[in-house]
């Protein structure tokens, strides 16, 4: 990859417990589902292997993943520290 490529998806963090693994040595390794409706944006990233990325995570508070589906919410669900509630 010669100039520099930035792609745009929606994806979301599943709830397993090996979503999301920080490593002893230091470092972490996540995983992100992303859903059929928006697999065709991300397939760039098969390029992008073994190569340094950049990563900005911006979450959108007025939607949610489930079933498969994105669900819209409000934003009674944000703490007012921004911080998504526990539960």
């Amino acid at each position: 990859m010669s100039k520099e490529l930035e792609i745009s998806f929606k994806a979301f963090i599943p709830s397993n417990q090996t979503a999301i693994q920080m490593h002893g040595g230091g470092g972490m390794r996540f995983t992100l589902e992303v859903p059929d409706n928006e697999l065709h944006k991300s397939l760039a990233l098969v390029q992008m292997r073994n190569h340094v990325l950049q990563v900005t995570i911006k979450l959108l508070p007025h939607e949610t993943y489930g079933a498969g589906k994105v669900k819209k919410k409000d934003d009674a669900w944000l703490q007012p520290t921004g911080k998504p509630q526990q539960g």
